[in-house]
């Protein structure tokens, strides 16, 4: 590795004025140096073999040839002795040289192995390790880079080492560290090793970070060679900025939300709180020693607070509570506190993590709510009682109108004024639509309409609706039919008056529009799904596309403008909605203008068994034998109403004007059905109810119909809790308290048996 980009790491090696190298040391670095203790030793033993050899050399072949001399006289055998020793000395030689040479050149081979084998094993470390390696050599300033390390910094694995080109790989931001790193290195004073973290830049962009541990090696004070591997470390940097912003990104929450942290050993013995939890109390980490916290909750919230907490602790489970803690001015604060354990990985609780929210703001907010909703209900329940109010007095004269015009109906008429009275009771019928419609939807807001799931019968309703209508469809010339389809069973549950309610606004909207045509009923079952559905089709006027959307919205009308050919105070399909939803259904609508109208609705509902013989049936036949009817009414107007109403229907009337004298004639048991005014001066229906129930036998058990213009009537409970057993609604249908009558009829036929 090089100190810079341009220059020489040899470069920085160099002393002027250096003195030379000695003979000894030129030599000693040649051949000894190199060999270390082992190869010195190695000298030794060769130079006293050579020694020894030189000296029995001397004396075999000097010695020899004195020998010869002295004791062998035959010159000739001299002279082949000497020969044959000369040759057994060449041979000896040569076999000793032989055999030295074989031993050196098997261990050089047998290290040769050695070096490579663990040269091999060096590679296949640092290659599945990934870790690279670099090498610089000093004498012959060559640079060499293991492929890991090349690949590691994104060199191509060919490309030529220089330490110029790998500064260029390296992140312009981290060049001038890593080449401060590895000149201060080779500083002979200090000779520091490096470890530097810095980014490569790959050819493709992208950025990795590499870990570089590396050193010199010196002698004397001359640098030989440099070493060094370096890591792919881009995971752990990642890491430890994820858990770095992962901290950062806690603490900006806790400061967000104002909280206070701490922790505390598994057995919850003392508390060690963070600062803001002593600036926010005043108290010192000393006094939170113990159960030291507990002197700033609040006396109320103490002992609750330190029960759930070592409830808490026993079981091992987080910690959560509100309690009120005293801040350092003396103000009671509302805190959230909430505590975690935090577990080793063997499952076992080292310590507890709490906090404390500061939610004084949202307990307040609460509390407002609170306040609001109490005020909210307040004024629903006065809306409610103004509902019922208003209803009572406005359907009460109305009733009278409506009665009044139908006594004068039965009674002998010339044809103009037969005609003149009809106008006039259609007039006022209409009128009570209205108001009806607008009370409904008071009670509907108020809550006060209840959903009852009573068997009824889907063919004789649809039927009822078609005789109720078939009079305004003649007049206009409109063919009215209905056809249940023939998977319909005969008794599914509901609620026939709400549903009565809805299809006499379907169908009536249907008659409204149509000129002329038909007029459709058809009613399906989806066994399936358990519901019912309902489609009333007509071949009216038809409504425009854009204003669809806003059929069933209340107010809305196709038409606004005054002089629209047809009247109508747009509450009858908002009612229709509210009511369907209200029995878990759906209703839409489909139109195109010129050609008709399709609206339905679909209701859950199950088949079911017939009614019992006790109970009530609005189909039931309204032919009654002949009631003593006791009537409890206030209102002069309404008296004389019903009296004539039930004289007509073939009963006879005793008629008083308070609760207190209907109580006083009910225990006489004269009476086969009372009609009771819900609304009267002295005493209310509800308590002469109760009073005449308390009377028991035959007396007691009188069914009591409830004479209500209470649009809320319904849902009410005190009534029916009463003793009440039926109600008809103001002003007075004569069909309705016809059928009620027939109810009480067939529940005093059925007690008088049942006795």
């Amino acid at each position: 590795m090089a100190a810079s980009g341009s220059g020489d790491i040899g470069d920085a090696s160099r002393r002027p004025g250096r003195p030379g190298l000695s003979i000894a040391a030129l030599l000693q670095r040649l051949g000894w140096k190199f060999c270390g203790a082992e190869g010195a030793t190695a000298g030794r033993l060769a130079l006293q073999f050579a020694l020894t050899y030189s000296a029995f050399a001397t004396v075999w072949i000097f010695g020899g040839d004195y020998l010869l001399h002295r004791l062998v006289a035959d010159v000739r055998l001299a002279a082949d002795l000497q020969t044959a020793k000369g040759t057994a000395f060449v041979l000896a030689t040569s076999y000793l040289i032989f055999v030295l040479v074989r031993s050196r050149m098997a261990a050089v081979f047998g290290a040769s192995v050695t070096l490579r084998e663990s040269v091999e094993r060096l590679g296949f470390i640092t290659e599945n390790a990934k870790v690279g390696y670099s090498h610089w050599d000093a004498a012959t300033k060559h640079i060499e880079w293991t492929a890991v390390g090349k690949r590691l910094a994104g060199i191509p694995p060919d490309e030529r080492m220089t330490f110029a080109r790998f500064l260029d790989a390296v992140h312009p931001d981290d060049r001038k560290q890593v080449n401060s790193a590895v000149r201060a290195c080779l500083n002979a004073t200090t000779r520091p090793s490096y470890h530097i973290e810095f980014r490569v830049i790959w050819p493709d962009g992208t950025q990795r970070w590499i870990e570089a541990l590396g050193s010199a090696t010196f002698d004397g004070n001359e640098p030989i060679r440099i070493a060094g591997i370096s890591f792919d470390i881009t995971e752990r940097r990642q890491a430890d900025d994820a858990l770095r912003q992962s901290e950062a990104r806690q603490r900006s929450l806790l400061e967000a939300t104002s909280a206070m942290t701490w922790s505390c050993p598994p057995d919850g013995s003392h508390i060690t709180p963070n600062a803001a939890w002593m600036e926010f109390t005043g108290q010192s980490a000393s006094d939170m020693l113990g159960r030291g916290w507990s002197t700033a909750v609040h006396p109320e919230d103490g002992e609750d607070l330190a029960e759930a907490w070592d409830d808490c602790l026993a079981r091992g489970v987080p910690h959560a509570a509100t309690a009120r803690c005293r801040r350092h001015d003396g103000e009671w604060r509302w805190m959230s506190v909430s505590a975690v354990p935090v577990r080793s990985a063997s499952g076992e609780i080292v310590e507890w993590f709490g906090m404390h929210i500061d939610i004084t703001e949202r307990k307040e907010l609460e509390r407002r709510l609170k306040d609001a909703l109490e005020a909210a209900n307040a004024a629903n329940d006065a809306k409610s009682q103004f509902v019922a109010n208003m209803s009572h007095e406005l359907r009460t004269p109305m009733g009278g109108v409506i009665g009044m015009l139908e006594v004068l109906l039965r009674t002998p008429l010339s044809d103009e004024q037969r005609d003149h009275v009809s106008t006039a009771l259609k007039s006022a019928r209409d009128l009570t639509h209205v108001l009806n419609d607008v009370l409904d939807v008071s009670a509907v807001e108020a809550g006060k309409v209840s959903i009852e799931n009573r068997p009824f019968d889907m063919r004789e309703m649809l039927s009822e609706k078609l005789t109720l209508f078939g009079a305004r469809c003649a007049e206009k010339g409109i063919t009215l039919t209905a056809n249940v389809e023939g998977d319909v069973p005969q008794w599914i549950a509901g609620d026939v008056r709400r549903l009565c309610q809805v299809m006499h606004n379907l169908i009536g909207n249907a008659v409204k529009y149509t000129d002329g045509g038909k007029i459709d009923v058809i009613g399906r079952f989806d066994r399936e799904r358990g519901r019912a559905h309902i489609e009333v089709r007509d071949t009216g006027i038809g409504i425009p596309e854009a204003m669809q959307a806003n059929l069933f919205q209340r107010f809305y009308q196709a038409d606004p403008t005054p002089s629209r050919p047809y009247g109508g105070s747009g509450l009858g399909l908002a009612i229709c909605r509210q009511l369907v939803e209200l029995m878990g259904g759906e209703i839409g609508a489909s139109s195109s203008p010129g050609v008709g109208s399709t609206f339905w609705f679909e209701f859950p509902t199950l088949e079911c068994d017939a009614p019992g013989d006790d109970q009530d049936s609005e189909a039931a036949d309204t032919q009654t034998r002949s009631l003593r009817v006791l009537v409890a009414e206030d209102n002069l107007t309404a008296q004389r109403i019903i009296q004539t109403l039930l004289h007509s229907l073939g009963h006879d009337a005793t008629i008083v004007n308070d609760g207190a004298p209907a109580v006083a004639a009910a225990a006489s048991g004269a009476f086969d059905v009372i009609l009771l005014d819900v609304m009267m001066p002295g005493m209310d229906g509800a308590t002469a109810t109760r009073e005449i129930r308390a009377l028991g036998g035959r007396a007691g058990g009188v069914p009591i119909i409830a004479l209500t213009a209470d649009v809320l009537f319904g849902k009410d409970q005190r009534y029916l809790s009463a003793g009440m057993t039926d109600y008809v609604s103001k002003p007075i249908d004569v069909a309705l308290l016809a059928a009620a009558l027939h109810r009480a009829s067939a529940h005093t036929n059925f007690a008088r048996t049942r006795a």
